[in-house]
């Protein structure tokens, strides 16, 4: 990653859980949404969206409408939270 978003964003949200539940103790975080990428012979941490899809079939067999369900995720090419582009482009220096 290029910016620090994902550490100082937990740590806030850490610290507000704290505050709001003062009786706990141990408290943690963590922010579950990042994967680490393979590029070419680097690897980064990249945030991304889990995405369910729903959509009606008709069965070929019965004529009866059924819905299906698929998940996959959508990789993060900027920050969500700053903006900032996760990888140079070719040619562009930070």
């Amino acid at each position: 990653m290029t910016c620090n978003c994902k550490t100082e964003i937990s740590e806030k949200f850490l610290e507000k859980v704290k505050a709001d539940i003062p009786e706990s103790t141990n408290h943690s975080l963590e922010m579950t949404a990042y994967s680490f990428v393979l590029d070419g012979n680097r690897m980064e941490l990249r945030g991304y969206m889990p995405v369910e899809i729903k959509h009606t079939l008709k069965n070929k067999k019965t004529g009866l409408d059924r819905v299906k369900k698929e998940k996959t995720s959508v990789l993060f090419t900027f920050c969500p939270f700053c903006g900032v582009r996760y990888k140079e482009e070719q040619g562009e220096s930070a």
